[in-house]
């Protein structure tokens, strides 16, 4: 989909707006200096380019406040039961009060028990030495 890019001033939209007040009706007048203002703030947000597209998001929709798991789960039962806290809960699924989750499946270190830890010197960097990304900080030795 094209989209024609309209190169118009903010005095030239102003002075636009300015003429259409007096021939408007009031409620119809507000309802279009909204939308007109509107995109000229988005057109400005869009052409900084700092601006991500997740701002660009929440400034047009809003912040999300819901999670989507718990939006789809009750829709799905059609009506969110309680908890013995009289809480909500989705679903209809008491919550276990046994040990945590587990994590995200990788094995620490505790769990090799036989195996030989080696610190391997990099080839180019000592600790005390300039940071090669930022030329600012310092190289520190790590722990082994």
């Amino acid at each position: 989909m094209r989209v024609d890019v309209v190169a118009v001033s903010r005095e030239q939209i102003d002075e636009a707006l300015a003429q259409a007040k007096a021939v408007l009706p009031a409620e119809i007048f507000e309802r279009i200096s909204t939308v007109v203002r509107a995109y000229s703030t988005l057109v400005q947000v869009v052409e900084n380019k700092a601006t991500t597209i997740g701002r660009l998001r929440r400034m047009l929709f809003g912040p999300s406040s819901e999670k989507s798991r718990k939006v789809l789960t009750l829709q799905g039962s059609g009506q969110a039961e309680k908890n013995s806290n009289g809480q909500a809960q989705a679903g209809g699924k008491a919550k276990a009060s046994g040990p945590p989750p587990p994590g995200h499946g990788r094995n620490g270190q505790d769990a090799y028990r036989g195996a030989k830890t080696e610190c391997v010197a990099h080839h180019k960097l000592n600790a005390g030495d300039c940071c090669p990304g930022c030329r600012k900080g310092k190289v520190y030795e790590q722990r082994g």
